[in-house]
């Protein structure tokens, strides 16, 4: 009874410890929820990369293990989710809702295991919630804080250096089978860990044994990982990237209109010859690779801000959005001139061991970053992690710069322990647009409304593949189409055929992967391979010459032409 009794008393007095933490985690899933409520309305389904990496993992035992360089853990965790939520569509949405969830109140607990104060992690938090880098998709750059937080939030609470880089080193393992070009940061990170545990052993000469199985383990879980799963640098998916991305641009400057999928012709033909590799590209073509470069770089500054910003362009009025977004960055602004302004107390207060971790993680993941930024192209997604620890150091040079205030503030205020908290949370949940409706206080009152209400928004990949849906064809149809994979989420019995596969006139193409089903939007539309084919334009425009049906897809400026033996079955 004693023991049962000892057992609750301690439990109530973490409770009462971490009474503050546990509030703000609940008002940050609060936020959350109320940001993403009704999500479903407004964002629509991500074809292509993201729903390729869905598929490797709701076929994982199928197909077996994707390849090193397609991210083969986050097709794991989707397969994981699957086990939950069968209905694919309603997958894509829990993923994107769950990681929105999940991240906000991680990073939260990140930053305290710095010391930072509750009320700058919530307010960092709070930032991190509502920011850009919430709705970004590919979804990779968020299940990557899912990977790397906790096993930071655990290193925070080692004194000892060998053992936070080895439980950074294991992260970043299972990171680079998610982004691939992390590969530099793992090797700064092992590299560092064992000097650091080379130095303790001849230091500490009765921790062989000790050092020994721990750098074992880790040296066996890598070479298991690269045995089962392969090198994730393998392949030439990052020679794949920048040649997609240089086409891209490449075409913008020079105002070509040519599909996506082009830019193999345009890089390997038009500017760079047969090069292969980075480096044959600069050799054959410098003054574009330069030109490739700067442009990258100067949206790389852009984004690198913006990315930290609320973004509801199109959610709101302009005048709505890029006021609320002057008004961030002059408070970042200010809040980064601030540690400058009391530099001398900062310097005083701060944590060097913590300061010089928090760098050298940072910096280790911002060379990978910056470089795939600058060869390849700034994406959002690829500026996530970079964003969080800008957050963090931010937050810890905040913390600091006022250390002396705060001992103040914390003796004056004890009794508004749990008041000040609720306050600053229920504020803070207020201030949190709904991205469906607006900034509202109830369901029905709201301050400012969405230009367009989620009845009326058009959400094209959504609508096509429940139009689709509704049909109710009970027989195989192989579907071309240049969205990227409505049949996904259609079921087995559709086949995807791709765009790129065709290499004959229409007619031909048409027999031969016996086509019985087209879904006619721009991007098939544009594609010159299709749009100068006389045959296909025939095939458009008079469908029933060759026993298709032609018909409008609902809510959307696609057309969907149907083999007439699937409308009789």
């Amino acid at each position: 009874m004693l023991k049962e009794l000892m057992i609750v008393s301690k439990t109530r007095n973490t409770i009462a410890k971490y009474s503050v933490d546990i509030l703000y985690c609940l008002f940050l899933l609060a936020i959350a929820f109320k940001f993403t409520q009704s999500l479903e309305t407004i964002k629509d389904i991500e074809l292509y990369d993201e729903t390729f990496y869905l598929y490797q993992g709701i076929k994982i035992f199928e197909l077996g293990i994707p390849k090193a360089s397609w991210a083969p853990l986050y097709s794991m965790w989707y397969y994981f989710l699957s086990l939950f939520e069968q209905n694919n569509i309603a997958l894509f949405y829990l993923n994107f809702k769950l990681l929105i969830f999940t991240s906000p109140s991680i990073f939260y607990i990140y930053l305290r295991t710095l010391k930072i104060r509750p009320l700058i992690s919530i307010i960092f938090g709070f930032i991190y919630s509502i920011s850009t880098i919430s709705l970004l998709t590919p979804r990779l750059g968020s299940f990557l804080v899912l990977i790397l937080l906790p096993f930071l939030i655990v290193a925070n609470f080692t004194k000892d250096n060998t053992k936070f880089y080895f439980l950074a080193t294991l992260a970043l393992l299972l990171i680079i089978f998610v982004r691939p070009e992390y590969t530099i940061s793992f090797l700064i990170l092992f590299s560092l860990y064992m000097i650091l545990l080379i130095r303790s052993i001849l230091l500490e000469k009765n921790n062989l044994k000790n050092a020994i199985l721990q750098s074992s383990f880790l040296i066996s879980l890598i070479l298991l990982f690269f045995l089962v799963i392969g090198n994730p640098l393998a392949g030439r998916r990052s020679f794949m990237a920048f040649s997609q991305h240089f086409g891209f641009l490449w075409m913008e400057r020079n105002n070509v209109v040519s599909p996506y999928l082009d830019y193999y012709k345009v890089v390997t033909q038009s500017i760079f010859g047969d090069a292969t590799n980075i480096f044959q590209v600069i050799i054959a073509n410098p003054r574009e690779f330069l030109i490739h470069v700067r442009i990258n770089f100067i949206s790389y500054i852009h984004h690198s801000i913006s990315i930290l910003l609320v973004n509801l362009q199109n959610d709101f009025s302009t005048v709505v959005n890029t006021t609320i977004r002057r008004f961030e960055t002059i408070l970042l602004l200010i809040v980064i001139i601030i540690p400058f302004w009391r530099s001398r107390i900062l310097l005083k207060q701060i944590n060097y061991l913590v300061l010089k971790r928090l760098l050298i993680i940072f910096l280790s993941l911002f060379i990978p970053v910056f470089l795939s930024s600058l060869l390849i192209n700034p994406r959002f997604h690829y500026l996530i992690l970079q964003s969080i620890f800008l957050l963090t150091i931010i937050a810890y040079f905040l913390e600091n710069s006022f250390a002396p205030y705060w001992k103040n503030l914390r003796q004056k205020n004890r009794i508004y322990k749990l008041l000040s908290p609720i306050l600053i949370g229920s504020f803070l949940l207020i201030l949190t647009p709904n991205l469906a409706r607006g900034w509202c206080l109830t369901e029905n009152f709201c301050i400012i409304q969405r230009i367009s209400s989620p009845q009326t928004l058009i959400l094209p990949n959504l609508k096509t593949i429940e139009f689709i849906q509704s049909l109710q064809i009970e027989d195989d149809v192989n579907i071309l189409e240049a969205d990227g994979g409505y049949n996904v989420y259609l079921g087995d019995r559709y086949h995807h055929v791709h765009e790129y596969q065709k290499q004959t006139n229409f007619k031909q193409f048409l027999d031969q992967e016996k086509i019985n089903m087209v879904v006619l939007t721009a991007a098939l539309d544009n594609d010159v391979n299709f749009s100068q084919d006389e045959e296909f334009v025939e095939f458009v425009h008079r469908p029933e010459q060759w026993n298709f049906t032609k018909l409008k897809i609902p809510e959307t400026e696609g057309f969907l032409l149907l083999a007439s033996d699937l409308i009789e079955n």
